[in-house]
C-alpha cells in the first residue's frame, strides 16, 4: 500500500499502512526531528484524525502554547488510565492490542501474569483500584516478592515485559505518563543455552523417532536450523526439489526472510517418502495443528521422547533449587548452527541461515565441541541410510545444476575448476 499524505494545508505529517493488517503508522517532523507513532487502527479516517490530534500542539504560534497543549494531552491519557480498574487490565490490554492475535499459549501466559499481579495487589495494596495507583515503588515491591532468584531468567523477563507492555497499551505513552514497570532490570537470559547433540545422538534421535511425522519434524529442524514454529508451518510449496533448495520463506518469530537454504540429502530422502500426489498443504499437518493450539505440547512431547531414549540432559547449579534442562527441541537448532560453524562458516553466514537478528545472538550458538568439530566435514553430517551415498547425491545435485548449460559453458566451468585446484 502507498504512503498517504495529509491533504490539510494547515496540517503536518503523513500516515502509512504497515503489516498484513494495514495498521497505520503516523509520521511528522518538527524542527528537523522526526516523530513516529502507531495509530493502532487500519481505518484511514481514524488514523488521520489521530495524526491531526497529535500534531495540533505543534501548529500553535508560541512554544508556551505548544507545551501547554502537550501537557493537556498527557493529562487526558492519565485520567483515562485511572478509569481502568486493575481487575479489568487484562481484558483492556487484550482488546486494545492491535497486532497479531496471541497464540493460545501466549494468551494463557499473559493472563496468568496479570492475574497474579491483581491477586497480590488485592492482598497487599487493597486501596489501589486502578492503573494509575500502581507506582514504580509498588512495581519494584511486587517484583521483589513474586519473582525470586529461583525463577528462570526467561520467566522473570516475561513478567517485566508483559506488564510494561500492558501498561503502555492501556494507558498510552508520552510526556507526563508514568509506566511503573519502566527501568526494571532484566536478567541475563541463559535459558536458551541448550547443548547441541553429537552426530551419534542425532542419529539415534532420528532413527528411533516415535512416528514418520515425528521423524520428518525432527529432520526439518536438524537440517534447516529453524525454530519449531517454522518447522511445523512449512508447506510443500516451499520445497524446490528441482533445484534442491527451500524457496524464500519468512520466519514466524523475527519476520526475517530466509533465502537459498539448501535441501540436505538426508532431509530430501525423508521428504520424498511422501508420494507426490500427497504433497499438499503442510509438510507435518498434525504438528501444525498442535502448534496452533498449544505450541508447548510439541516441545514437551520431544523432551519426553528424549527421556525415553536416555538423551534428556539436565543440570542443577549450586544454590539453585530448580533443575535446568540442557536439551530440548531447540537443541536441534543449536546442533545445526554449531555444525555449520565447525564446518568453517562465518558467523555472518550462519546469521543469514538461522535468521538471528544480530551477530551477538549467533555467537551464543558457537559451541566449542571437539566431537562435533571432528565429525562435521564441510556441511551437516549425513546420518541416515539415505545420506550414506553423499557423493552420489552431490553428483546428482551437480547434474541438476548444469542441466540447462551448453557444452561450451560446461567446458569453461571445468577449465575454471581445474585452474582453481591447480
Amino acid at each position: 500500500m502507498k504512503k498517504t499524505t495529509i491533504k490539510n494545508p494547515n496540517g503536518i505529517g503523513s500516515i502509512e499502512p504497515r503489516g498484513k493488517k494495514g495498521i497505520y503508522v503516523a509520521r511528522w517532523m518538527v524542527d528537523g526531528k522526526t516523530f513516529k507513532r502507531s495509530t493502532g487502527t487500519a481505518d484511514k479516517s481514524e488514523a488521520l484524525r489521530l495524526l491531526k490530534e497529535w500534531t495540533a500542539p505543534f501548529l500553535l504560534k508560541t512554544d508556551v502554547e505548544t507545551v501547554q497543549a502537550l501537557a493537556a494531552q498527557a493529562r487526558v491519557k492519565a485520567n483515562l488510565s485511572k478509569s481502568v480498574p486493575l481487575a479489568g487490565i487484562y481484558e483492556a490490554w487484550k482488546n486494545r492490542h492491535k497486532g497479531q492475535a496471541w497464540a493460545k499459549g501466549t494468551e494463557e501466559r499473559y493472563s496468568q501474569i496479570v492475574r497474579q499481579l491483581v491477586e497480590w495487589m488485592t492482598a497487599n495494596h487493597p486501596k489501589v483500584k486502578d492503573l494509575a495507583g500502581v507506582t514504580p515503588e509498588i512495581a519494584a515491591e511486587y517484583l521483589s516478592a513474586k519473582v525470586t532468584p529461583n525463577h528462570s531468567p526467561r520467566y522473570a523477563n516475561d513478567v517485566v515485559t508483559a506488564l510494561r507492555n500492558a501498561w503502555d497499551i492501556v494507558q498510552g505513552t508520552g510526556d507526563g505518563i508514568v509506566n511503573p514497570w519502566d527501568g526494571k532490570t532484566k536478567r541475563d537470559d541463559d535459558s536458551a543455552e541448550k547443548q547441541p547433540f553429537t552426530p551419534d545422538e542425532l542419529k539415534t534421535i532420528i532413527e528411533k523417532a516415535p512416528s514418520e511425522e515425528w521423524r520428518t519434524l525432527i529432520m526439518l529442524a536438524a537440517y534447516t536450523g529453524q525454530r519449531v514454529g517454522d518447522c511445523c508451518n512449512f508447506k510443500w510449496t516451499v520445497i524446490d526439489f528441482d533445484n534442491n533448495v527451500f524457496k524464500p520463506f519468512k520466519q514466524m518469530k523475527t519476520g526475517n526472510v530466509i533465502r537459498n537454504l539448501a535441501l540436505h540429502s538426508d532431509l530430501r530422502a525423508q521428504l520424498e517418502k511422501t508420494p507426490k500426489a500427497e504433497r499438499v498443504g503442510f509438510i507435518v499437518p498434525h504438528f501444525e495443528e498442535r502448534y496452533r493450539v498449544n505450541s508447548s505440547e510439541i516441545s514437551g512431547g520431544f523432551s519426553n521422547y528424549l527421556q525415553r531414549i536416555g538423551l534428556h540432559k539436565t543440570e542443577k547449579r549450586p544454590g539453585e533449587k530448580r533443575v535446568r534442562s540442557l536439551t530440548s527441541f531447540h537443541s536441534l537448532r543449536h546442533t545445526f548452527i554449531s555444525n555449520a560453524i565447525a564446518a568453517g562458516m562465518t558467523l555472518d553466514q550462519v546469521s543469514l541461515i538461522s535468521g538471528h537478528l544480530s551477530r551477538k545472538n549467533a555467537e551464543r550458538y558457537s559451541h566449542a565441541n571437539a566431537e562435533i568439530n571432528a565429525a562435521v566435514v564441510m556441511a551437516q553430517p549425513a546420518l541416515t541410510g539415505a545420506g550414506a551415498t553423499a557423493t552420489t547425491n552431490k553428483m546428482t545435485q551437480l547434474e541438476r545444476l548444469v542441466a540447462g548449460w551448453s557444452t561450451d559453458e560446461i567446458k569453461a566451468a571445468i577449465k575454471a575448476l581445474r585452474k582453481k585446484i591447480g
